[in-house]
This record gives C-alpha cells, sequence and structure tokens, in this order.
C-alpha cells in the first residue's frame, strides 16, 4: 500500500528543494527548521546565522560543511578545540586568495606571450599617397631627356 505524504511533509520537501527562497523561521519548531538547515550551502547557512541568529543550531552543520568541503582533513581533534564556522571561512578565504593569485599570475603570462608574439610578427609598412618629392637634379635629367625625346612622361 503507497503511503500519502502529509501537508507538511509535501511542504517540507518543497522548502527542501529551494532553500534560498524561505524568508523568515519564526515561529517555526526548531525540528522543522532543523532538517532545512540540513539541506543548506554554507553561503546560505551563512546568511540565515546572520538574519535569524542561528548559531548554536549550526554548529554541527558547519563541521559537516568543513569536512566534506575539504575530504582531505581528518576528524582526529575533539569538537570543543575547533570553531568549524571560522575555520571554514579561513580556508574559504584563504583558497579564495589563491584563485586571485593564480589568476593574476595566468593573466600576466598571457600578457607576455602576446608581446613575444608581437614582436615576431613582420609588420607590414603600408605607402603613404603622398608623391615623393625628387631633386632638382633629376628634375633637370628629366627636362633634358624630354627635350631630346628620349624619355617619354607617364600618361
Amino acid at each position: 500500500m503507497v503511503e500519502i505524504p502529509t501537508l507538511q511533509e509535501l511542504c517540507m520537501r518543497m522548502l527542501e528543494r529551494y532553500p534560498q527562497y524561505i524568508t523568515t523561521l519564526y515561529g517555526i519548531h526548531s525540528s522543522l527548521y532543523a532538517r532545512l538547515l540540513r539541506k543548506c550551502t554554507p553561503q546560505q547557512l551563512l546568511q540565515y546565522e546572520q538574519e535569524f541568529e542561528l548559531d548554536e543550531e549550526t554548529k554541527g552543520l558547519w563541521k559537516h560543511h568543513y569536512f566534506q568541503h575539504w575530504k582531505y582533513l581528518t576528524n582526529d581533534q575533539p569538537e570543543e578545540v575547533i570553531d568549524y564556522r571560522a575555520e571554514f571561512l579561513k580556508r574559504q578565504e584563504e583558497e579564495n586568495e589563491k584563485q586571485l593569485r593564480l589568476k593574476r599570475r595566468l593573466a600576466q603570462q598571457t600578457k607576455s606571450i602576446e608581446r613575444e608574439k608581437q614582436s615576431r610578427q613582420i609588420q607590414v609598412i603600408a605607402k603613404s599617397n603622398q608623391k615623393r618629392k625628387h631633386s632638382s637634379a633629376l628634375n633637370a635629367i628629366k627636362k633634358q631627356c624630354t627635350e631630346q625625346r628620349i624619355w617619354k612622361r607617364p600618361r
């Protein structure tokens, strides 16, 4: 026999699917919104903490995100020793800085490659449309040649 979900269960599924549309948690029992918070991303969780003052309810969730995001770390330390929220934000900031440095270095390398490429290119210099001025000696020779009918003027 197929079990029909309750209206509350259907609403919870919808909210779990789209947690970004939750505008308030006031008046909701902690067992219900704890289920919603488990589905949130770290950015959404941080936003909800700031808006609804949920520091105590989210400690375990930050630990989950911390070890999920940095899987190479081990869970050897006791929970009281580490503030996983602060550690998560610190590591995320370090990653962002590292990505920014890599992005800058890549842009710098690309520019240097482009400069090197341009220095090796053959540049074609276009002729100017102005007529060249001939020296007076050349003009005198042309005049003599035309008088003697040796040189014909171009038409």
